[in-house]
């Protein structure tokens, strides 16, 4: 699996202001309790945003294959409140829910 990381990180209102602190512990292995990552995978042909645990990513869980995290938040709630906001900006800004084609991926 190889983790790449939006530029722009969208991130939940508990962890504002903490964008490197989480970068640094999730590239480590470290736990950061709650934490949920949005996530699209680049190798694949589907345009589907995905919300994991954290914990599942550290345990190699997924065979996720080259992904980009764009989000981090706490949290089931504050992930389906984020998607939520991606999903309206893409749509406002190109008409469209091609998540892949407004992150120039």
């Amino acid at each position: 699996m190889r983790l790449y990381w939006y530029r722009n990180l969208y991130l939940g209102e508990t962890f504002q202001g903490q964008k490197r602190r989480i970068i640094r512990m999730v590239e480590k292995g470290r736990g950061i309790p709650g934490l949920h990552l949005l996530l699209v995978r680049m190798d694949q042909s589907s345009n589907q945003l995905e919300i994991i645990p954290q914990k599942l990513l550290n345990e190699n869980y997924y065979d996720l294959g080259k992904i980009l995290i764009i989000g981090a938040v706490s949290g089931e709630q504050e992930s389906k409140e984020l998607l939520v906001q991606i999903v309206d900006k893409v749509f406002r800004e190109t008409g469209s829910a091609d998540l892949k084609k407004y992150l120039k991926l």
